[in-house]
């Protein structure tokens, strides 16, 4: 199980992937999701919601997300979805996970392709590590989902 930023429950199912503090961005506002890998399913379990603006952006959404992430971690996979604005995504849609790393332009990204729709997330810490992420999904998924690591473009 790999978690980036904070300690899992440890008796977590192993096949579960608990990936910590990324966010989704949109129009107005940054979406914070809690999310779990898992063989047949990749959840996004939505967390917190922050406004772009920085009169109306709230601190301390990371932590909150994590305490909501391990509140979740041993969790039966059907409960993974209970707030509306949580969703999933089947692992034999995914034709693709990109990693990129984090650098003095860029927050890093994770991004999920599938035949239809692309999924970004973002994690505000510019220096997380993603390689061992990257090793731990492509452990777990090689058989059937390309999985690359990349720096940033125009990494200083």
């Amino acid at each position: 199980m790999t978690m980036t930023d904070a300690s899992p429950g440890a008796n977590a199912p192993r096949e579960r992937v608990w990936v910590s503090k990324w966010y989704r961005i949109q129009p107005s506002t940054f979406e914070q999701y809690e999310l779990f890998f898992e063989p047949d399913m990749v959840y996004a379990v939505y967390a917190d919601e922050s406004f772009k603006s920085i009169l109306l952006r709230r601190d301390g959404r990371g932590e909150e997300a994590t305490e909501i992430g391990e509140e979740y971690v041993d969790v039966p996979s059907s409960e993974l979805l209970d707030n509306e604005r949580s969703f999933a995504i089947e692992t034999s849609g995914i034709d693709r996970i990109e990693l990129r790393d984090g650098s003095f332009l860029f927050k890093p990204r994770l991004r999920l392709v599938t035949g239809s729709r692309t999924y970004d997330f973002y994690h505000p810490s510019r220096t997380v590590e993603t390689g061992a992420l990257a090793a731990e999904l492509s452990e777990h998924y090689s058989d059937w989902i390309k999985i690359s690591k990349s720096a940033a473009p125009f990494s200083l």
